[in-house]
């Protein structure tokens, strides 16, 4: 199930607007809300808050100081390794 959020493509939104750069969305997934503007495993682990248990709760794990840099370089992973895991994963 989807995060209760709006889904954009950069190349539709008013980056200046948001404070953002084509740079910073080409290189990590962006997410905005009223606490600030995420990007990379942080955006993600955003993105899971909005969503319905169990991603919440990984959501919110994602979020903890000591998880963080985890998160984090587990995304560049996963967008260095894409072609990767769409092989491997039906």
């Amino acid at each position: 199930m989807r995060p209760r959020a709006d889904f954009l493509a950069w190349q539709e939104a008013d980056l200046e607007s948001l404070g953002l750069t084509e740079h910073d969305c080409q290189t990590a997934v962006q997410w905005i809300d009223p606490s600030g503007t995420y990007a990379g495993g942080r955006a993600v682990s955003r993105a899971l808050l909005k969503s319905p248990y169990p991603w919440k709760v990984l959501g919110a794990l994602g979020q903890l100081p000591v998880l963080c840099q985890i998160v984090d370089r587990s995304y560049i992973w996963v967008t260095h390794n894409r072609p990767l895991l769409i092989r491997l994963l039906p």
